[in-house]
């Protein structure tokens, strides 16, 4: 299953969050478009063959956004 968060190997250090620098901000631009509503699913011919297996278009888009961010 797909967990939506991210895992670190050791906190952060002083306790604090990790900052998101401008440049690593911008390899997110195009993939915020998008708003998770998986309409796009119906027209997967990949999603109607195999629903058990692939979770569809909208599932990869976000799995994609936490491995980018």
């Amino acid at each position: 299953s797909v967990e939506p968060w991210l895992k670190t190997r050791r906190p952060p250090p002083g306790g604090k969050e990790y900052l998101q620098s401008p440049q690593d901000r911008k390899k997110l631009d195009g993939l915020y478009e998008c708003i998770l509503c998986a309409c796009c699913s119906a027209a997967c011919p990949s999603y109607w063959w195999n629903p058990e297996e692939f979770l569809g278009p909208a599932a990869l888009i976000h799995a994609y956004r936490w491995i980018q961010d």
